[in-house]
């Protein structure tokens, strides 16, 4: 069973270069990532995971350059307020 780091963690680089994992939690037909950089969620579409081009707007995010990999988590249900 591969394991998560907590909330917003990044585990170690991907398969897909220097590209981090990070959890993806599903609502409806969209993954939601927190981006530890900017203190949003990211939100993305897809029926799957995988790389994904950062949405973070801090210039010196490393997830701008790298991008990340979306590693869904079943089972969590993520409750999304609206600001």
């Amino acid at each position: 069973m591969k394991s998560i780091m907590a909330h917003g963690a990044a585990r170690p680089p991907s398969n897909f270069g220097a590209a981090p994992v990070l959890p993806a939690y599903r609502v409806g037909d969209l993954l939601h990532v927190w981006c530890r950089y900017c203190k949003r969620w990211h939100v993305h579409g897809g029926a799957a995971g995988g790389h994904r081009a950062s949405h973070c707007t801090v210039d010196d995010s490393p997830f701008r350059q790298t991008g990340y990999t979306l590693e869904e988590i079943s089972g969590v249900v993520l409750w999304v307020m609206a600001p």
